[in-house]
């Protein structure tokens, strides 16, 4: 219990030297406070938009005081996490349903030793990768090219396929 009040006092009493270079600490504590939030209120479809993330362990170490208090809101910075509380166990299953996909497509694309198959999971891979730290699921600018790249690796998936079931190639 000492060590525990001596480690509160150093990260309340000189904050400054922790804001300058907290930002995995700061994410470690938000998803912290999602998945406590989660596990206390059992959300079956999620928190709607209108309740706002607050962390309560920023509040209480009053990190983010500045543009978060002005916000009202935190993001997590976790494009998984972000899905399912605000969506819930229906989140949970669109996870695991892009995830099988995305087995299922690899698994077929070693089986036919397609190297175009194989980088283009690799590409999807990368940015499933990115979302578990940043907002990649989300923002337009990064949404777009990530599903459309999964969009023409699944029409190239099909087509193959589709070749395996004809016969052709064989």
């Amino acid at each position: 219990v000492e060590k525990l009040s001596v480690y509160v006092k150093i990260l309340t009493t000189n904050t400054n030297q922790w804001t300058d270079n907290d930002n995995a600490v700061f994410r470690l504590f938000i998803w912290r406070d999602m998945l406590v939030d989660l596990a206390n209120e059992k959300p079956i479809l999620g928190f709607d938009f209108g309740k706002p993330l607050r962390s309560k362990s920023l509040e209480i170490l009053h990190w983010g005081d500045g543009d978060w208090a002005r916000d009202g809101w935190i993001g997590a910075h976790n494009s998984y996490l972000e899905i399912i509380y605000r969506t819930g166990v229906v989140g949970i299953l669109l996870i695991f349903s892009l995830l099988i996909i995305l087995f299922k497509m690899i698994n077929q694309f070693i089986r036919d030793k397609s190297f175009t198959g194989i980088l283009l999971c690799g590409i999807i891979i990368n940015w499933f990768a990115a979302a578990n730290f940043l907002l990649i699921l989300e923002l337009p600018y990064s949404a777009i090219p990530l599903w459309t790249i999964f969009g023409m690796t699944f029409a190239y998936y099909q087509s193959l396929m589709q070749k395996s079931i004809n016969g052709v190639g064989q």
